[in-house]
């Protein structure tokens, strides 16, 4: 055994099981530190977005950044080690303050791969700046790493569909090929005898950043301990034998599994996920619902891959083929979008749920942002980046991939990629239940209940005129909910689907729907 002293630098990774950057200090090195740096750049106060500088690291991002912080501190100080908390530019933190401590030693660094380039600026001034102090990069955030795929990153295909098919035929996302979890170490290497000084003062702002309100469809704490108790309580209370039917619910916490924000922060492996969905199936029996979790994980894995191999395109306005759009970006309009005032119920209502939770649901993230880009015509890069700063599961890839995708700018493009806002409201939410739960003001501005998603067709309505009407509104104007599509339709038989080690095997496209499902919720 070296030695060594390993330095452990935690991102996005924020748990022990299943992180085979920690198993590899551990297998390297005779001492472990784990740290992590407290980045200005983005998590800083004044720090904002790239283009249109919204705030980074909202209230309830930065609670949910902090209990998740404050919990791998915990875990890891139950197994006699700690995480030392640093702040600064994390170049200058470790060159300028932790590697001097251990000048002479066998010093080793070991982090996670990032997918964006932001993300990617500390492995590479390391690389220049700490040339002689080994790096070791591992993947640890999806299902399989890239180089286990059955194609090179710039040969894989940029059609979702068609890469699902290959990975698929190739069984590389099969549980009985993919590497098992890295089960979570039993103890770890002692802490070097000397340490840095720990700035353990920024977890004290937590109690002081807004909670979430009774009504959030995500009421749980950030951290590997409770990302954990709700995969196994979703599992095996039995409500993902029915996912795919709930998947677009809008209303409570059980219609979706809701595991982003712990997949965002690296609470949760999508390995572990993978693996425990496959022991589920084994002991319960597989059903189109699982499937359809490791779907939209293979979706999520696939929006990764998509980053390495188009870089900074995915940022670009015009998307990964540059693409030119007109759009009008009325600035006025798009601040009632953010504030939930366009007129519109079923869009108002998720975007105030956004503004008060931090979480909005599949469903919701795909109709708002359709009505940003198509009916608004504002660029998406602005609605892009609104979500970056309010969503719990912010993710590079996943979001900006997504919105790309709505778009039609990303993968699997078509122009006409459009969401009726009254069809859509009808269909998942025939009764008005989600709209009048954050609009409690249509109860009284509507009298005929009926005409909640609609209040413009209720002359003595006092709900603020919509600010634009969608081509083909009209048509669902007058119509009844169908609450079908809302609850799902449990006796629902399989269509178009075969019998597969993950229960199911998708080989057609629902009709009428979008190829993808997933706004990363989902997972």
């Amino acid at each position: 055994m070296s030695k060594a002293l390993g330095i452990v630098i935690f991102r996005n990774d924020l748990r022990l099981h299943d992180n085979p950057v920690l198993t590899s200090a551990l297998q390297q090195c005779a001492r472990l530190l784990p740290v992590f740096i407290w980045d200005p750049r983005f998590f800083g106060e004044d720090k904002a977005t790239w283009h249109f500088k919204f705030p980074r690291c909202h209230g309830r991002q930065k609670r949910f950044l902090l209990e998740s912080i404050g919990d791998l501190k915990a875990r890891l100080q139950s197994k006699q080690s700690d995480l030392i908390l640093l702040q600064g530019d994390p170049l200058r933190v470790l060159r300028d303050q932790v590697l001097p401590l251990y000048k002479g030693d066998d010093v080793r660094l070991f982090m996670s791969a990032e997918y964006t380039y932001e993300e990617n600026i500390l492995v590479h001034q390391l690389r220049r700046h700490v040339p002689d102090v080994p790096l070791r990069v591992i993947h640890t955030s999806t299902m399989v790493p890239p180089h286990k795929l059955p194609c090179r990153i710039q040969e894989m295909p940029d059609v979702f569909s068609q890469f699902r098919t290959m990975v698929e035929k190739a069984r590389r996302f099969d549980s009985a090929v993919v590497a098992p979890p890295v089960p979570e170490p039993t103890q770890l290497k002692p802490l070097p005898s000397q340490l840095p000084s720990s700035v353990d003062s920024i977890l004290d702002g937590l109690e002081t950043l807004p909670r979430q309100p009774a009504k959030s469809a995500f009421p749980w704490k950030g951290g590997e301990t409770a990302a954990l108790e709700r995969m196994h309580s979703y599992f095996y209370g039995g409500n993902v034998r029915t996912y795919k039917q709930t998947r677009n619910g809008l209303v409570g916490t059980e219609y979706s599994t809701k595991f982003s924000p712990w997949l965002a922060r690296g609470c949760l492996s999508a390995r572990q996920i993978m693996h425990d969905l496959a022991r589920y199936e084994d002991a319960k029996g597989g059903n189109e619902s699982t499937y359809w979790v490791w779907f939209e994980l293979l979706w999520r894995d696939y929006l990764k891959f998509v980053a390495m191999k188009f870089g900074n395109r995915l940022f670009f306005e015009g998307g990964i083929y540059d693409k030119q759009l007109e759009w009008h970006n009325d600035m006025a309009k798009f601040r009632k979008w953010c504030e939930g005032k366009t007129g519109v119920p079923f869009v108002d209502a998720n975007m105030r749920e956004l503004a008060a939770t931090g979480w909005m649901s599949n469903r919701g993230r795909q109709n708002v942002a359709s009505f940003l880009v198509r009916d608004l015509k504002i660029d998406w890069r602005l609605g892009a980046e609104w979500f970056e700063s309010l969503l719990l599961d912010h993710d590079p890839a996943s979001n900006y991939g997504n919105w790309l995708y709505v778009a039609g700018l990303g993968n699997d493009p078509r122009e006409d990629r459009y969401f009726n806002m009254i069809k859509q409201a009808k269909d998942y939410d025939p009764h008005g239940e989600f709209v009048l739960q954050w609009l409690p003001e249509l109860r009284g501005a509507v009298k005929n209940q009926a005409l909640v998603h609609t209040p413009w067709l209720d002359p003595e309505s006092t709900y603020p005129a919509p600010i634009t009407k969608g081509r083909g509104w009209t048509t669902h104007s007058a119509r009844k909910g169908d609450s079908h599509k809302a609850n799902g339709n449990k006796n629902e038989k399989s269509k178009g689907y075969r019998s597969g080690r993950h229960g199911f095997t998708k080989s057609a496209r629902e009709p009428g729907q979008a190829p993808i499902t997933s706004f990363f919720t989902a997972t």
